[in-house]
């Protein structure tokens, strides 16, 4: 009797955590496939690059060219910038 009582207490224990390892996969899943949705949706709505829609401004390769080259620029140092601390310029 208790033997029997064991072998299904184990039976049951292994199929109730192979049911909570598929839902939790399952879960996983759809969280996974929201968020590629969600991101899908965003880059719609802010407009993504669309290259099979004629109508639509791709910009210009100049304009992109001229944005690297200005966000590359080395900065300036404002006037007196290399002066040791606590001296005047």
């Amino acid at each position: 009797m208790i033997r029997e009582y064991n072998v299904t207490l184990m039976a049951g224990s292994i199929a109730c955590a192979a049911f909570l390892s598929i839902l939790l996969l399952l879960v996983w899943l759809s969280g996974n496939a929201l968020v590629l949705l969600v991101g899908a949706s965003i880059n719609i709505v802010v407009g993504g690059h669309h290259a099979d829609d004629p109508n639509r401004d791709h910009g210009d390769e100049s304009d992109i060219t001229e944005a690297v080259r200005v966000s590359s620029a080395p900065l300036r140092e404002p006037p007196g910038a290399t002066q040791p601390f606590g001296e005047p310029p």
